[in-house]
């Protein structure tokens, strides 16, 4: 599942503590890593955005830090 903007209740993230992003997911597999964590399927999800018939705006960043202290 890739989400270019997704929400998730407040409730399921206290429900789950630990549940977050997991860097170490693999390309193209943040979002969906989240979901599983979090005990979702597909059959969960709520698609908005006019029921997904269209894609208004696409952005992809990478960030990187890097700590050379």
């Amino acid at each position: 599942m890739d989400m270019a903007g997704f929400a998730v209740n407040i409730q399921l993230l206290k429900e789950h503590p630990k549940a977050g992003f997991n860097m170490m997911a693999g390309r193209g597999n943040l979002e969906s890593d989240l979901l599983a964590q979090l005990g979702l399927e597909m059959s969960d999800l709520e698609p908005k955005a006019k029921d997904c018939s269209e894609v208004t705006y696409i952005f992809f960043l990478i960030l990187v830090c890097r700590d050379n202290r």
